[in-house]
């Protein structure tokens, strides 16, 4: 028998695998990238299935190449063996053969700060106290927990390590943490996503320990679950307690081969099924089995296990685990490249229906994804997925917010990131570039190396946020605020280092930004300019302005808008006034599909457009070059000419008292206003209960396995009954006693939460029928509402004025009603008082805002003063036979009031070219102060200086305001 033969006998063939430790990095050439060859670095553990074929060479010494899994990527393919790799045996942790044990650890106790990842299990050794040990001949470190292995098993090289562990002598208490500290602490305990947030708000190891709920909501950390999971990591870490494991599973013998662990994020407090203690952190917080559903701390996970047995270990399984999860699931396991996919079909669909809402309803993609999101609503949107068909699962009922919030989660929660972890450090390096153009190509050219599922990903995933910026574009600075934020909701999210370099995740996070922002850029800059050259040689269909165009509605609501369009066919159009109520932005309404496609019209420098560049010389230009032309040049999806326009109906116009139809409008407003704020009560109320019925529901089930446990002891008890000795009878008895209360007492609360689950519902439900009550009353005032603005608006009322008017009637209920008379009344605007104190009288007053004081001049003996544009302006009121006004051949009024009613619906600029306002709101008869007292008035005559007749008045003080006073208007 040769000496090989004798190698492979004392080798235990009983396990399905075998296990190779990287002893060199090595980078295959980039022909053989993404093509089954793997990028090895030292320090990983790489599964090989038995029988292990060799090229040469034997299982405990191979030469040549090996086809293995790498275990922290979950990564297949060929790398090289020989002088590589280092054999380890059944196990990837603790290696069982002789040949691999030949020098143990000599270790000693030392204490922490900066955390530091145990040689054993490879989680991190974190806190105060004693909490590990560190080999005194080669620097690894251990936790104390994992001491015992790493000296019974573990291989020490007797050499000191290049770079020694942040390590200390003496104990380090929390008061002297830095804030850097901090930062490093919460990055092991996977709450790195808040790390910058502590940073930003200085937070020391001295502020942990009075950090609570009300804290955290100041620092903007408003979801539940993850204020429950900081302060529990706080407790933790303050306590600086021994806890004694308290197994909810009893070990048999079983090592971590025998399960099928995957890195996990779990959405709520979970514990460890090994140690009863909680998997710390929001995301990727320890290891769950996917086919019995054990879950563990990683460091527990290198003990004595129970075996995977999925009907054993049921009891312990989540309500949520799922054999076939979609959340939590490698990118290779996502989708197939071979059938023409190029990303998760998760991910396909939720850009997919978000970016459909952008051009349905003209929402902004990149602000979705920058919203807080309630946490309820996207694990109710996670289980309607996994449970049916991802094509088939209806989204209308989830707000777009949610969907985006939902998407998050899925990249967040993938075991490794979308661009691969062991290309971190080379992103990082690439962004710190000066030379940005060389920098994008670098970062572009590294895309193309990451494995071919993260490239397709990624890829897929930049176009569909250069789309939402696409559908947003309305300069460059729009364009950089798009991508600004869509790089910082996105550069952790998208990338992060690996786990044992998860520390540098802090201080890279401006790296992260800049490797996302970048990407970004050269993906929008790469976008082909759609929108046509105009030329005015086309055939014209429609002439004139837009304002006289048949298809132009002023400002119809969405409502009427949809009433019109409805039943119609494809390429039926009008054109509307932008709802941002800017003077020339409008919105091009088109049906395709079934639906209207709002799509706004831009406008600058003279120029209008759909997009960048903007080309059309005007509105009426643009319809007639897409009435001849197909919209696909501005969107694939819209591939429709404008060929059906809707045509306002034209009515002769009738003498309408504008008066009437304004406090009508008013009262409209108010209506709608009262039943929206009744809506939101309800709205609110029903948030309430939701939120209420999810916590029971967590309770419920944490009872519920509570119950379990005490049904399985009570079982084991009274199994074991028998071979209680004599003297241990009556503890036995006690014992069973105790055990029999408690399982009342839990079965009680069960009963108790039921109740109360039963009692929720049906306030829910009876909640959201009066919502739904509501909702025709709020449709049809919205319409009254809208068609009495629009007809105000055909009247020449200013749409501004109206929104600010509602505005003041939402805030001041009948006031504003009661203002709109007050012009006749002249105590409202007539003041006796000086330039000075009337610019005092006025200051931060809306527009439009004016009163009329005496002048000491005979021809002219009165001064209007009036807010305009921010400023304030005088104006001389003339007097002659014929009556008063500001210039000839205007001197008609026969009194004052006549001039300040007929200057109500008439603008300023017919005198003077910079005052476009009209007298909107009299000083004191708006709802800003209360018309004066007789007391007030004679104040404001002692304050103001004495104006002797036939005196001249002394030349008032100048100001920065434009003055006019010097100009007859």
């Amino acid at each position: 028998m040769t000496e090989a033969s004798r190698k492979n006998i004392s080798i235990d063939q009983s396990s399905k695998f075998c296990y190779y430790r990287i002893l060199h990095n090595y980078t295959p050439p980039d022909e053989y990238l993404n093509n089954g060859y793997l990028v090895i670095v030292e320090g990983d553990i790489i599964e090989v299935a038995r029988p292990v074929e060799l090229d040469q060479g034997t299982e405990e010494h191979p030469d040549g190449w090996l086809k293995g899994k790498i275990m922290k990527s979950n990564l297949e393919g060929y790398f090289p063996s020989g002088e590589y790799v280092q054999y380890i045996g059944n196990n990837p942790v603790q290696p069982t053969t002789a040949s691999t044990c030949v020098r143990r650890h000599l270790t000693r106790e030392i204490f922490f700060v900066t955390p530091v990842l145990c040689s054993n299990c490879q989680d991190y050794i974190w806190g105060t106290g004693t909490v590990g040990v560190t080999c005194k001949d080669c620097g690894q470190c251990f936790h104390n927990e994992c001491a015992s292995d790493a000296v019974s098993f573990a291989n020490c090289s007797k050499s000191p390590p290049a770079m020694q562990p942040p390590i200390h002598n003496q104990p380090v208490p929390l008061s002297q943490w830095s804030i850097s500290n901090v930062a490093e602490w919460m990055a092991v305990v996977n709450l790195h996503r808040y790390a910058h947030i502590f940073m930003k708000h200085g937070k020391k190891g001295t502020d942990l320990s009075n950090i609570n709920e009300a804290m955290l909501k100041e620092m903007k950390i408003e979801d539940e679950f993850h204020q429950k999971s900081i302060l529990a990591s706080i407790e933790k870490l303050c306590s600086n307690k021994k806890t004694v494991p308290r197994t909810l599973v009893e070990p048999e013998g079983a090592s971590r081969n025998d399960h099928n662990f995957q890195v996990y994020s779990f959405s709520s407090m979970q514990a460890c099924h090994l140690c009863s203690d909680y998997l710390w952190g929001i995301i990727q917080q320890g290891y769950q089995c996917r086919n019995c559903g054990l879950c563990c701390h990683r460091k527990c996970s290198v003990g004595s296990l129970p075996k995977c047995s999925p009907e054993k270990l049921k009891h312990l399984k989540r309500a949520s685990f799922k054999l076939d999860a979609i959340f939590g699931i490698p990118l290779n396991e996502q989708f197939d490249i071979s059938s023409g996919a190029e990303a998760p079909p998760i991910v396909v669909r939720f850009t997919r229906e978000l970016e459909k809402r952008s051009q349905d309803k003209g929402i902004k993609v990149a602000d979705a994804y920058r919203m807080p999101v309630s946490t309820a609503e996207v694990n109710r949107l996670k289980q309607r997925i996994c449970e049916g068909n991802i094509e088939d699962a209806s989204l209308d009922s989830f707000d777009h917010t949610c969907i985006a919030g939902a998407l998050k989660k899925f990249l967040r929660e993938l075991p490794n990131a979308v661009i691969h972890e062991d290309f971190f450090l080379q992103f990082v390096q690439e962004s710190k570039i000066e030379d940005v153009r060389q920098c994008e190509k670098n970062l572009s050219s590294l895309v193309d190396k990451l494995p071919l599922h993260h490239c397709k990903t990624l890829k897929f995933l930049l176009a569909h946020f250069t789309r939402c910026i696409k559908s947003q574009l309305g300069n460059e600075d729009t364009k950089k605020d798009a991508i600004e934020k869509l790089s910082r909701v996105f550069c952790q999210i998208l990338i992060r280092p690996p786990w044992e370099n998860i520390i540098e995740i802090v201080f890279n996070a401006e790296a992260s930004y800049v490797v996302i922002s970048l990407l970004l850029q050269s993906y929008v800059g790469s976008i082909p300019q759609l929108e046509p050259t105009y030329k005015p040689g086309d055939r014209q269909l429609y002439s004139g302005t837009v304002e006289a165009a048949e298809w132009y509605w002023n400002d119809i609501s969405k409502n009427e808008l949809n009433e019109r369009m409805s039943n119609t066919q494809d390429g039926t159009f009008l054109v509307r006034n932008s709802s941002d109520g800017v003077k020339d932005n409008y919105t091009l309404a088109v049906r395709k599909g079934g639906s209207n496609r709002l799509l706004k019209i831009y406008h600058r420098d003279g120029k209008f457009g759909l997009m960048e560049p903007l080309v059309f010389p005007s509105v009426v230009a643009l319809i007639n070059y897409y009435v001849q032309n197909s919209l696909s040049h501005f969107n694939q999806m819209l591939d429709v000419e404008l060929h059906s326009p809707v045509c306002r109906p034209m009515q002769p116009s009738l003498p309408v008292d504008v008066q009437i139809l304004r406090m009508s409008y008013l009262k409209a407003v108010k209506e709608y206003n009262e039943d929206m704020k009744r809506y939101e009560k309800l709205q609110d109320e029903h948030t309430q209960i939701t939120e209420g019925l999810q916590m029971r529901h967590q309770a419920h089930d944490a009872f519920r396995e509570t119950f379990s446990i005490f049904e399985e002891n009570l079982r084991i008890v009274m199994k074991n009954q028998r071979l209680v000795p004599q003297s241990e009878v009556a503890m036995a008895r006690d014992n069973f006693e105790l055990l029999n209360r408690r399982m009342k007492s839990v079965a009680e609360h069960v009963i108790a939460l039921e109740a109360e689950i039963k009692q929720l519902i049906s306030q829910s439900k009876i909640k959201f029928k009066e919502m739904n009550d509501i909702k025709p009353e709020l449709q049809s005032k919205v319409e009254i509402r809208d068609q009495l603005r629009q007809q105000l608006i055909s009247c020449g009322e200013v749409p501004q004025k109206l929104n600010y008017l509602a505005e003041l009637q939402d805030q001041n209920g009948n006031a504003i009603m009661e203002q709109v008379t007050s012009h006749s009344d002249s105590s409202t605007w007539m003041v006796n008082c000086d330039r000075d104190k009337a610019e005092e009288l006025l200051a931060g007053k809306p527009d439009g805002t004016f009163l009329v004081r005496p002048r000491d001049e005979p021809e002219w003996p009165y001064g209007l003063t009036i807010v305009s544009s921010g400023g304030i302006y005088h104006c001389k009121i003339g007097k002659k036979e014929t009556g008063y006004g500001f210039a000839d051949p205007f001197f008609i009024h026969e009194t004052l009031s006549d001039l300040v009613i007929h200057y109500k619906d008439t603008s300023l600029v017919e005198h003077n070219d910079r005052l476009d306002v009209m007298l909107d709101f009299p000083a004191f008869g708006t709802v800003f102060e209360k018309p004066p007292s007789q007391i007030q008035k004679l104040k404001m005559m002692q304050t103001a200086p004495a104006i002797a007749p036939g005196v001249a008045p002394a030349v008032p003080r100048r100001t920065k305001r434009a003055n006019y006073e010097s100009h007859v208007l």
